[in-house]
């Protein structure tokens, strides 16, 4: 029922045209059209701005024009039936953590999960622009190689067919990095001693094969894409406004943007789109420094739910984990974005899980009444939003209508 009804709202974006960095793609580089594969052309970062390494993806890209000419429909299509296909395995993994956590109506929570996932409003970038597959793969191979790490620790040929998909995710977006340190909080926090130290050393122990094969994986991941690119690493130059004002706004930045995501994922009905404008009028507003309180009263909660192993902070550390990258706690590989839809792609999953660990007893009167209002407005979002997604004019003019300051 899940996969049908997301089938039958993203139906129309299957007669989508090619729009945005899509027709960088696609007609200006030769290497593509022609359908002829090479290292050489997988391996460029096609956007001059940018410091893309993605074969895997690009491959893709020319195995398809290869087989089915340049037609817009045929990778739409893909895209919506890898993200499907990512569905079921939310689920599959979903129930396995929940299982694993003893969460009571697990099945049904991870039923819960899947559904709020498919049709969760952010997704719409991902699934209905052709360059959206960059997360749509990299999600694709990290949920598989999580579903081997986790139900198979102890079988070293589904661990190397683990690190073989999360190679493939490496080679599909560079934040499936993220898969390392997620997999081994995700180990350390679910070991049963209450001691984090020796949860940590219990799981390095136990899992020196995985750790090795991780550590090894990166490395040639590594080797491959300086070889490809010698500016491996790019720094964000277009917030030096903000962050060269003062030294603190780092920090700022970091928990406005961890409450920005965070709402992001709760009420996405009324902002989403494929530009989140966020320029030098941001920092004298009143969400500059409302944000930030915001986001330290979370930490704060965070760290304690943490010290006591509790499964809604644990599932919200994997969350923020996931969107280290683009939260500027690391800032490499990020660019210029600060807040985009497809960001949350991946992470979601994580930020729902840890919603189903909540203790719904004190609000079971209203629980029900706010899910099934949830989900109608998210439906109806998705389902006339996916529409405006068709090509360039309808894309831009709708953004234009709905941030007019973007300069759309």
């Amino acid at each position: 029922f899940i996969l049908l009804l997301t089938f039958y709202i993203y139906f129309p974006v299957l007669n989508a045209d090619f729009f945005w960095d899509d027709k960088i793609f696609f007609f200006e580089q030769d290497t593509y059209t022609k359908g002829v594969w090479s290292w050489k052309a997988v391996a460029q970062s096609v956007l001059p701005h940018a410091s893309y390494f993605r074969p895997l993806v690009f491959s893709t890209y020319i195995y398809e024009i290869k087989i089915f000419g340049l037609s817009p429909s045929i990778f739409h299509t893909t895209n919506l039936f890898i993200h499907l296909v990512n569905i079921v395995l939310a689920y599959h993994l979903a129930r396995i953590l929940l299982t694993k956590i003893n969460i009571t109506h697990s099945s049904y929570k991870a039923l819960l999960v899947t559904l709020i996932y498919a049709i969760h409003p952010t997704q719409i970038e991902t699934v209905a622009w052709i360059a959206g597959r960059f997360d749509l793969l990299a999600a694709f191979f990290s949920f598989i190689s999580l579903i081997l790490f986790i139900q198979y620790k102890n079988n070293k040929a589904f661990i190397t067919l683990g690190l073989f998909t999360w190679f493939c995710a490496l080679l599909s977006k560079d934040s499936a990095v993220l898969i390392l340190p997620i997999v081994f909080f995700l180990f350390s926090a679910l070991d049963d001693n209450k001691n984090w130290l020796i949860s940590v050393k219990h799981t390095i122990l136990e899992n020196k094969f995985l750790l090795l094969g991780m550590i090894s994986v990166f490395l040639i991941y590594y080797v491959l894409r300086v070889e490809a690119l010698p500016h491996a690493l790019i720094v964000n130059n277009q917030l030096n406004y903000l962050l060269d004002y003062k030294p603190l706004n780092r920090v700022i930045l970091v928990l406005y943007l961890i409450t920005e995501y965070t709402l992001h994922a709760i009420f996405p009905f009324f902002n989403v789109g494929p530009i989140h404008v966020f320029d030098q009028n941001t920092i004298h507003s009143t969400k500059w420094y409302i944000y930030p309180c915001i986001a330290a009263f979370i930490l704060t909660a965070l760290i304690y739910g943490l010290y006591k192993k509790k499964n809604i902070a644990i599932f919200f550390t994997l969350f923020l984990i996931a969107l280290s990258l683009v939260i500027q706690i690391i800032p490499i590989f990020s660019g210029g974005n600060t807040i985009s839809d497809r960001f949350l792609y991946f992470p979601l999953f994580f930020f729902l899980l840890s919603i189903m660990c909540l203790n719904f007893t004190y609000f079971k009167k209203y629980t029900l009444t706010f899910i099934i209002g949830w989900i109608i407005l998210a439906l109806w979002s998705v389902y006339t939003i996916v529409p405006l997604w068709k090509n360039d004019l309808t894309l831009w003019g709708w953004q234009y209508i709905t941030h007019p300051e973007s300069n759309a």
